[in-house]
C-alpha cells in the first residue's frame, strides 16, 4: 500500500461505482487510526488503520493491510462494500456490482 491520498482515490472509484448518485453525494470517506485519529494524505497506513465510509448515516469500516497490493485492496473493498450496501437500510437486499 502507499499513501492515504493514493488509497482515497481507489476508495472513491469503488464506492461511486457501487452507490447510486444520490447516495454518493451524501457520502463521507476518511482514514483513521483504530483510536479514531484522522490520517493525513501523506501518511502511510499501518495495520491499525481503517478506511471509514459513512453513507446516509450508516458507517462502513475496513481495516487497511499495509502489504496489500492495489488490486487486492480494490477487490476486497468492492466485495465488503457490496455486502455493506445489501445489509444497509438504503440498499437492503440489493446486490450491486
Amino acid at each position: 500500500m502507499s499513501t492515504v491520498s493514493h488509497l482515497e482515490g481507489l476508495v472513491v472509484n469503488v464506492i461511486t461505482g457501487l452507490l447510486k448518485q444520490n447516495e454518493a453525494a451524501r457520502t463521507v470517506v476518511e482514514f483513521t487510526t483504530d483510536a479514531g485519529n484522522r490520517l493525513s494524505g501523506s501518511d502511510s497506513p499501518s495495520n491499525r488503520d481503517l478506511v471509514k465510509v459513512v453513507v446516509l448515516g450508516e458507517t462502513f469500516l475496513l481495516r487497511l493491510i499495509p502489504d496489500e497490493t492495489d488490486v487486492r485492496f480494490v477487490a476486497r473493498l468492492r466485495s465488503e462494500f457490496a455486502d455493506f450496501i445489501a445489509e444497509s437500510s438504503f440498499g437492503w437486499g440489493e446486490l450491486r456490482e
